[in-house]
This record gives structure tokens, C-alpha cells and sequence, in this order.
């Protein structure tokens, strides 16, 4: 059966400290992983792909990458195309395969994944382990590393039902991933389910501007709407943009980045932040590549991190 393992101590700053500390903390008495096995093999490097690399909801989750590399001694990049271009991020994986160096893919592949099936398969062939990050898009892959599609919906629909125990009418906007389109579903599901008005959605194509306008568009389309969840990691970045669009519009972030954190603290508009920790799920979605590597532990095929709810 295959594991499950929770991630346990999110941090909550915007570049990681707190879960940087809780680590150096945990190991300051016990052996680091290369006093255990021994010097990684030569030439190690391990990629993280995705797409959209500007949105400034991946510092996080580099600091994360970058903490994994200095504690196991081998050098790590992320790579892919600065906006959500799927054609980039397809380009961006067949370059990583083709590098001599390569050794390992943490994959954030959130497009279709039939672009990238074959990919997969040419990673699987020559010996390149992949694990699957924020969600399990598919295989060959060794496992996977994030959270449950339709979590931070739920967590969404608890802060919404305490701040309104008597209903209200609600929205959700968010990028075009598969499991932001999954998030979609499971919020309307239970908005259905729990006698909300759920008004609709509305897509961005993963830059501010257009976050922004569709916001803008949908909410003066929809006079009604009471909250919004806004359900991936750019909102935090262009949370002002949201709340001069819909002033008397309160909304519900995704991110645990320090520009969401400090959404929360800087007016009444924002209600809740939710997310996991990306520092926490890239500190910890790494190792399973290096042990494929290196042998000496066979890493989960499952690893959750919990998701949190931040509000004032």
C-alpha cells in the first residue's frame, strides 16, 4: 500500500525562517542526510518545472528547493517559462531532459497532461525519477507531493460559514489548472450543499493584469456576490487591484507568502488566507528524487501538506 505521510510546522513567513529553524532544530543533534549515505553521486542537480515562474507565489517554495539542496549537498534550479504558457513549460521539459546533468523532476506540470505524457514516459526510460508537486498530475512518477484537490475549497466554505452563519452569495476566480478547476468544482459542490448562492466563476490566464480585470468584470457583473475566493497564489500579489474592484466585496486569499500575510493585517476586505506552506512542500517533495538517486530509503508515493487558514 502505498504511504501517506502529513507534513506537520507550515511556516507562515514569506522566505521560510520559521521552517528553516524548525529543521535545523530537528536535525541539530542527528546526522545530516549526506553524513548518513555518504557524498551524493557526482553531477547531481535537480529541476523544478513549472510555468509562471514571475508569480511571486513560487519565493517560497524556491527558498524551500534551495534549503533541500544546501542540507543534501547537490545544486537544484527552477525552470520554465515567466508567464502561463503551456507551450513554454512543454519546451522547458524536454530542455531539462536533454541536460546532462539532470538527475531528477519535481513537476508542477498543471496544463493538460496529455502535452506531457510522452515526457513522462521519456523520463521514466532514461532513468530520470519524477515526483509531482501541489498535485498528482500523472505518470511515471515515483510519487507526489501536496495537497488534496478541493481542501482549500473546503477550508474556504469553513471561514464563509462563520463570518456568515446565515448565508451569503458567493464567487470564486482563479488560474486555468487542472486542480484550480478541480478547487471550482468542489466549491460549487458544497456551496450547493450548504444552501449558499454560489453566483459563479471566472478565469485568469496567470498574469496580474488579467487577474485584475477579470476580477473587475465579474464583480461588477455580479452586484450580488458577497465574498470571493480567490483560489491560487497570485492574489496576495494583486490583493489591492481585488479590493479597489469590488470594495464592498470581502475576500478569501490563497497563499502563506508574506504578501499574504500581510493582506491580511492591512484592512478589513480580506477576511482569510489559506494555503499550505510552498517552503514546506518543496523542502520535502525533493528528497524522494535524491534517494531514487542515491538509494538508501525509499521515499512515500504520498506526501500531504496540511493546508491552513489564516484570518485576523
Amino acid at each position: 500500500a502505498a504511504a501517506s505521510v502529513a507534513v506537520v510546522g507550515c511556516s507562515t513567513n514569506g522566505d521560510g525562517d520559521a521552517t528553516a529553524a524548525a529543521t535545523a532544530a530537528a536535525t541539530e543533534s542527528a546526522a545530516a542526510p549526506s553524513d548518513l549515505l555518504g557524498s551524493p553521486k557526482p553531477d547531481q542537480k535537480y529541476y523544478w518545472l513549472t510555468a509562471n515562474i514571475a508569480d511571486p507565489f513560487y519565493r517560497d517554495g524556491i527558498a524551500g528547493m534551495e534549503e533541500f539542496g544546501k542540507l543534501y549537498g547537490v545544486q537544484t534550479e527552477i525552470v520554465g517559462p515567466q508567464t502561463a504558457d503551456v507551450a513554454g513549460m512543454v519546451k522547458a521539459f524536454e530542455e531539462t531532459l536533454a541536460k546532462p546533468d539532470c538527475s531528477g523532476i519535481f513537476s508542477y506540470f498543471y496544463a493538460d497532461f496529455s502535452s506531457a505524457q510522452s515526457l513522462y514516459e521519456k523520463a521514466y526510460e532514461m532513468g530520470i525519477p519524477i515526483v509531482n508537486g501541489a498535485a498528482d498530475w500523472g505518470g511515471p512518477r515515483i510519487g507526489w507531493c501536496g495537497v488534496i484537490d478541493g481542501d482549500a475549497a473546503k477550508k474556504a466554505m469553513e471561514v464563509i460559514q462563520e463570518a456568515y452563519p446565515n448565508g451569503a452569495k458567493v464567487g470564486f476566480i482563479g488560474n486555468t489548472g487542472l486542480n484550480i478547476q478541480r478547487e471550482e468544482q468542489e466549491y460549487a459542490r458544497l456551496a450547493e450543499e450548504l444552501g449558499l448562492g454560489y453566483v459563479g466563476n471566472v478565469a485568469h490566464d496567470g498574469s496580474a493584469e488579467d487577474a485584475v480585470r477579470q476580477y473587475a468584470a465579474f464583480v461588477g457583473a455580479n452586484s450580488d456576490v458577497e465574498v470571493m475566493f480567490f483560489a491560487d497564489g497570485l492574489g496576495p500579489s494583486v490583493v489591492q487591484g481585488l479590493a479597489d474592484s469590488g470594495p464592498n466585496v470581502k475576500i478569501i486569499l490563497r497563499g502563506l507568502g508574506q504578501n499574504g500575510l500581510d493582506a491580511i493585517k492591512g484592512g478589513d476586505q480580506v477576511i482569510a488566507t489559506i494555503d499550505r506552506s510552498p517552503f514546506d512542500e518543496e523542502f520535502w517533495g525533493f528528497p524522494p528524487l535524491y534517494f531514487a538517486v542515491n538509494g538508501g530509503y525509499r521515499g512515500p508515493e504520498q506526501i500531504l501538506v496540511p493546508q491552513v487558514i489564516v484570518t485576523k
